[in-house]
């Protein structure tokens, strides 16, 4: 499941994943979040995935990166925060950080929310 709410104080968009996540479930919320209407260019994006069993291969993470690619162009900068605890999830997403080219997105991997919550207040 995919919970997605924007904080307009903080100028968040703050999503909550949980239960199980495949690369469907991933596709889904990348096209949720375009979507969304008054989202800022420059978006900040908070995910946290510490309660989740992340179903996603190695194989699938370039599709996640083409799943993106196309809606990129709706933003200036998109900076995107990931909160991991679970090993497999949190491999997923370093191989999607080191696989980023897109030069309008940054992609960090975070083991607490509080640190990835303060690089998203760096305006």
């Amino acid at each position: 499941m995919v919970e997605l709410k924007y904080d307009p104080k903080i100028e968040i968009l703050k999503v909550k994943f949980s239960g199980s996540i495949e690369l469907e479930d991933i596709k889904d919320y990348v096209k949720r979040i375009v979507d969304l209407d008054d989202l800022p260019t420059n978006l900040d994006i908070l995910n946290d995935m510490i309660d989740v069993d992340q179903y996603v291969s190695v194989d699938e993470v370039n599709k996640i990166l083409r799943a993106v690619q196309p809606h990129l162009a709706n933003y200036n900068r998109v900076r995107v925060a990931s909160v991991h605890e679970k090993p497999q999830s949190t491999a997923i997403s370093t191989l999607i950080r080191e696989r980023n080219r897109f030069e309008n997105m940054e992609y960090r991997v975070y083991s607490a929310q509080e640190a990835a919550l303060e690089w998203l207040m760096i305006k």
